[in-house]
């Protein structure tokens, strides 16, 4: 199978490959152009072909049943491609819109806020008093 081709391109070719055998006098069975199949597809169905091996039983199953699960698999991850794309799309989008609104964004300079020179929460802090306001901004400013 190729990467690209579709599952029921490639059933279609499978059995008309295996018509042609069977026209030819070759005794193929169901089960094993089913086996075949599931061997020779592309790895990203890995998953489904072990679901079925393990939980169904090819000897009852019949090829359209086949193809309707990988169809259904094949179906589904299109779906979730469209939609991661989607997704992405909108994420880099909202985030082209919001680039520039953002505050302090290429200035070089910090969100936060001061309260100037002797600004922070030790000056105003209830432990100090008058006399010790003077004492702390002259260990402050020496360092």
């Amino acid at each position: 199978m190729i990467e690209t081709e579709l599952v029921s391109d490639y059933f279609s070719r499978v059995l008309t490959i295996s018509n042609q055998m069977k026209k030819n006098g070759d005794k193929l069975e169901n089960v094993t152009i089913m086996e075949k199949i599931l061997r020779s597809l592309d790895p990203k169905f890995e998953n489904i072909i072990t679901v079925i091996e393990e939980t169904k039983n090819l000897r009852a199953m019949t090829i359209e049943q086949l193809l309707g699960f990988l169809q259904a698999r094949e179906e589904k991850k299109k779906k979730m491609q469209n939609f991661n794309e989607q997704f992405f799309k909108a994420q880099l989008q909202e985030k082209e819109e919001n680039f520039g609104n953002r505050r302090g964004c290429g200035k070089g300079r910090g969100q936060g806020r001061s309260r100037g020179r002797r600004g922070g929460r030790r000056y105003f802090n209830n432990n100090y008093k008058n006399k010790d306001i003077r004492e702390f901004e002259k260990r402050s400013w020496k360092r």
